[in-house]
């Protein structure tokens, strides 16, 4: 989906697309701002969209992080992509000395 993105929706569309091919559908994704601005060095068109990702990895493992998408309104692509991961989140380094030490 690569055109002009008129409307929230599309925006929408597009981040839901980009989290679903690298974390699958069983993802949980709340958004909690989309606004258009306009990027005064370059006069370029932005949407920027906001919100919250909680994602479950097998049975006990959940990941949660807020995320801000800048998309171009003109292409529809990507421009830049910052994320937060939450202090309670998960964290590789905490869980897996706890697995080797059960061995």
């Amino acid at each position: 989906m690569h055109g002009k993105v008129q409307r929230p929706e599309d925006a929408k569309k597009i981040i839901l697309r980009k989290l679903r091919e690298s974390y699958g559908r069983g993802i949980k994704v709340n958004f909690s701002k989309i606004r258009i601005e306009t990027d005064l060095h370059s006069g370029r068109r932005l949407w920027i969209v906001e919100g919250d990702v909680n994602v479950r990895r097998w049975i006990l493992i959940k990941k949660s992080w807020h995320f801000t998408y800048l998309i171009d309104a003109e292409n529809g692509k990507v421009v830049i992509m910052r994320g937060k991961q939450y202090e309670g989140g998960f964290k590789w380094p905490n869980v897996l000395p706890r697995f080797r030490s059960r061995r």
